[in-house]
């Protein structure tokens, strides 16, 4: 159960919103943008924190070449998933134009049957389709793909807006966490 791919989403959402173009790995033990690429360590089932039927299935997921985040084989900070992974999922749910660019329009109404079944998010995808379906498309660093941008922004916003937060001690220290390094294109909600 769980959010499933928002959780992907938010793995790599400090990455995209955090950095600049790439360079050089920080130095051991580097500052906050390594801190902040990911869940915090030892939080070993983020995605519990948050209760929502997931927007693509798992069957879609693996498909589409996504794997389960696994805290215990996990090797330093996650990475992006490849621009060719998110467009696949959208490509699943006919979400891309003919020249494979993203059909906001579609996406909006996506989003919006996503939310008829699971009515307790409707503020918080109305956040999102406002912070992430913008006139200018989703925030983050022109480098990333659009796909990429767009999933992140989405899952990033539903997650931290999610109206059914757990309390358990590794859901509070997720929380406090991403209070703690959510980038400037992912402002906090009203």
């Amino acid at each position: 159960g769980g959010l499933g791919c928002l959780l992907t989403l938010l793995v790599g959402v400090q990455v995209i919103s955090s950095q600049g173009p790439p360079g050089p790995p920080p130095h051991h033990g580097g500052g906050p943008p390594h801190k902040c690429a990911g869940p915090p360590q030892g939080v070993k089932d983020p995605q519990s924190c948050c209760q929502a039927k997931p927007m693509f299935s798992e069957e879609e997921l693996a498909e589409c070449g996504f794997e389960k985040f696994d805290e215990e084989s996990r090797q330093g900070p996650p990475q992006p998933p490849h621009c060719s992974k998110q467009e696949c999922l959208l490509k699943k749910r006919d979400l891309l134009n003919a020249d494979s660019t993203i059909n906001y329009d579609a996406v909006r109404a996506y989003m919006q049957s996503w939310v008829d079944a699971n009515p307790e998010f409707k503020s918080a995808v109305e956040t999102a389709t406002s912070v992430c379906l913008g006139e200018n498309g989703p925030p983050g660093p022109k480098q990333v793909c659009e796909a990429n941008r767009l999933m992140f922004c989405v899952g990033a916003v539903v997650f931290t807006n999610c109206p059914n937060w757990q309390d358990t001690d590794d859901c509070k220290r997720l929380k406090e966490h991403m209070a703690e390094c959510r980038g400037p294109n992912f402002p906090p909600p009203n």
